[in-house]
């Protein structure tokens, strides 16, 4: 038995050979015939490496270029449903460009199989050109303070403070130069309505950031060419109430010119808008400015006084537009009238029924000072005065005259006014009863009683009156 195998394996060794060589080469004929190679296209993923280095190195970036490479592959037939784009990669190194215009540029690719050895025969492309032609620009970095953009309208009445922040407060935008040429703001879209539910008070509020051109349109961004650091910001925002107070003037300083009057003032406006939180404002209903703000010191006209008001808001108020007002001091010049009173109209204070009363003058001339449409008010008869003759005694006197103030009115010559009073007194003494006895010498005769200290009479009106 060996030694039948021993010769089966060392005697015709060449027609063995050859038939063996024949047999393969009808097996290849049949399996030719019957499973034959085709090709087939395969579109590879291109995967762009380094975008980031050309940006750092180059100040470049991609805008464009193909998103496959073509290759052909070569399978057997019944293998051919197999082949897929998978079974290579791609990779294109954005570092490696050349060329003289950003707008074609070459960039060196690389094909590689990673599997399907057992179905892909053969695969090939260019490989005498593995470049393929992308579109670059400039790489632009530019930082944006964000901007807000109200939409609708706050609840009439509330405020929206311009207090309003953002964090972060800025954003950096990049992207190529070609898009770029329209950005002009990054602005947050707010809903004022939904700031005014609560009536105001404090927001924080989470938005979306948009860029917008120079026309104030959002500019469309989605093929991602352009990049915000952040795509949305925190707002922080007060809206605050408005409310109308009235504006009270404590008073004035100071004393006019001589001959004028401090009639009154007003301020305009007499109310005024202020804005605060609802908790603030909700008991304020007016603001009052001391009086040490209007000094009238020596005016002898109608004057206004600019005052701001600012320094008299409660604390966390502040107002909703302008800050002063105008307040209009009015005073009048004095006039001088003449009023001539009955001397009949006086009255004797602290008379005796032992004395009889009369005053000599005719009239009291009293010099009042006052508005002129007061001052026609009065008449000679308006005034109450009275003379005081407690304790005096017969006789001539000059006695100064009690005129009462009349409010609204001053009596210039009040410290000046006398008149002469004459008293005369009612007494009789009784006469002595007559004796036998003879008188040892002539009686005398009794002087009268020592007359009071009087002034000399004066004609009808008062010396001391002034005359119109």
């Amino acid at each position: 038995m060996k030694k039948r195998i021993k010769d089966f394996f060392t005697t015709n060794i060449g027609w063995k050979i050859a038939s063996v060589f024949a047999g393969i080469m009808i097996w290849a004929l049949l399996s030719n015939e019957y499973d034959p190679i085709s090709t087939r296209n395969l579109s590879i993923p291109i995967t762009y490496m380094n975008e980031d280095k050309l940006m750092e190195n180059d100040g470049l970036v991609m805008i464009s270029g193909p998103e496959t490479v073509q290759i052909v592959v070569s399978t057997r037939t019944s293998k051919r449903a197999k082949a897929s784009a998978d079974m290579f990669t791609c990779t294109a190194d954005l570092i490696d460009h050349y060329g003289g215009d950003f707008g074609s540029q070459r960039v060196h690719i690389t094909v590689t199989q990673v599997s399907g050895t057992d179905v892909i025969q053969d695969w090939q492309y260019n490989k005498n050109d593995p470049n393929i032609t992308v579109s670059m620009d400039e790489y632009i970095v530019k930082e944006f303070e964000i901007e807000l953009l109200p939409e609708n309208d706050l609840t009439e009445g509330l405020f929206l403070e311009n207090t309003t922040s953002f964090s972060p407060a800025t954003v950096t935008v990049s992207g190529p130069l070609s898009k770029f040429s329209n950005v002009a703001a990054v602005k947050a879209v707010v809903n004022l309505q939904e700031l005014s539910e609560s009536g105001g008070g404090n927001f924080s509020k989470e938005v979306k950031l948009e860029l917008y051109d120079a026309n104030g349109k959002v500019i469309s961004n989605s093929d991602g060419a352009l990049k915000l650091s952040k795509e949305t910001a925190v707002l922080s925002a007060t809206v605050t109430r408005i409310k109308n107070v009235n504006i009270i003037i404590e008073g004035t300083t100071g004393t006019p010119a001589e001959g004028y009057r401090y009639v009154s003032c007003t301020v305009a406006p007499s109310n005024i808008a202020v804005r605060g939180l609802k908790s603030v404002v909700a008991d304020l209903s007016e603001i009052y400015i001391p009086a040490d703000e209007l000094n009238i010191d020596g005016i002898s006209e109608n004057t206004t006084y600019t005052v701001d008001i600012t320094p008299y808001l409660p604390e966390g108020v502040t107002l909703a537009e302008g800050s002063t007002v105008d307040i209009n001091v009015e005073v009048e010049h004095l006039e001088v009238m003449y009023f001539m009173m009955p001397s009949t109209s006086i009255k004797l204070v602290g008379g005796t029924s032992d004395n009889e009363y009369s005053i000599r003058d005719s009239a009291l001339n009293i010099r009042v000072r006052g508005f002129k449409e007061d001052l026609e008010q009065l008449s000679d008869d308006s005034f109450t005065a009275s003379v005081d003759v407690t304790g005096l005694t017969e006789g001539t006197h000059r006695l100064k005259v009690k005129v009462e103030e009349i409010t609204g009115y001053t009596i210039d010559n009040a410290d000046n006014l006398y008149v002469t009073v004459q008293i005369t007194s009612l007494y009789v003494p009784t006469e002595p009863e007559e004796t036998t006895t003879e008188p040892e010498s002539e009686t005398e005769t009794t002087a009268p009683a020592e007359e009071s200290e009087t002034t000399e009479p004066t004609e009808a009106a008062s010396e001391d009156t002034e005359e119109p």
